[in-house]
């Protein structure tokens, strides 16, 4: 295989496993809903603060065990709703604007020591930044907008988060689904590709998975048999790639 075709399939494959429509419908229902409201009693503006934190929770909302994806949403909402009220409030003075712009950007930055939760939060934590202080308003406006957004990530958090919690094999289920349906996907990948060890940690995440849900043995023996059969055949995928 080329260089060329390599990076040609590393730029257009798309690794479709983690993607959920069901969640991305019901993340796209409720902004609909807030923002009809707003329209409906002609107060929209209020509410943007609100459907941007809903939308931002719902990018960040993780793949894995349940209790992982409650802490990483709520470190979230908490992260991102200081970077709103301090862009808020930074945003009235061009100097204090730009100090406050370059701390936040280096503890974005450090935010990526964390792993991949804390890197998307700090991304996203330095978005929300130059979002909300993108346009200068009083101390009361920023701090009004701030609890506005953290609101609407609370409430897109627990949202999203319910149905997870009230099915108790979702998590399981959900891993092995998309442990899965990436192994057409790793078929096709260079085997030392970045992309191709995505795939090994879907079985990690798997048995953690696993291991949350706290199966019966019965149960525990077969889902162990599953992770067995997808390990072989991720490596039988991978023998294919080369």
């Amino acid at each position: 295989m080329t260089y060329l075709r390599r990076l040609g399939r590393a730029v257009t494959d798309v690794d479709w496993a983690p993607v959920s429509l069901v969640a991305a419908l019901r993340c796209g229902a409720l902004v609909t809903v807030l923002l009809a409201v707003g329209v409906a009693d002609d107060e929209v503006a209020p509410l943007i603060a609100a459907a941007i934190g809903i939308l931002f929770v719902c990018v960040v909302d993780p793949p894995g065990p349940e209790g992982r994806r409650i802490r990483t949403m709520a470190w979230f909402t908490v992260w991102t709703t200081l970077a709103a009220l301090v862009g808020g409030l930074a945003a009235d003075t061009f100097a204090v604007h730009l100090v406050v712009g370059v701390l936040v950007a280096a503890l974005a930055g450090y935010g990526g020591a964390a792993g991949p939760s804390g890197q998307i939060i700090g991304m996203l934590s330095l978005v929300v930044f130059a979002i909300f202080s993108g346009t200068p308003v009083a101390m009361d406006a920023a701090v009004g907008d701030a609890l506005l957004y953290g609101a609407g990530a609370l409430v897109g958090g627990i949202v999203i988060a319910l149905p997870g919690i009230a099915g108790r094999a979702r998590g399981p289920r959900g891993a092995f689904t998309r442990l899965a349906r990436g192994l057409g996907h790793a078929r096709v990948l260079d085997p030392l590709s970045a992309g191709a060890a995505v795939h090994a940690t879907r079985e990690r995440e798997f048995l953690e998975a696993v291991a949350a849900d706290r199966p019966t043995p019965e149960v525990a023996i077969w889902f162990d048999t599953l992770a067995a059969a997808a390990h072989r055949a991720r490596l039988g995928t991978l023998g294919l790639a080369v």
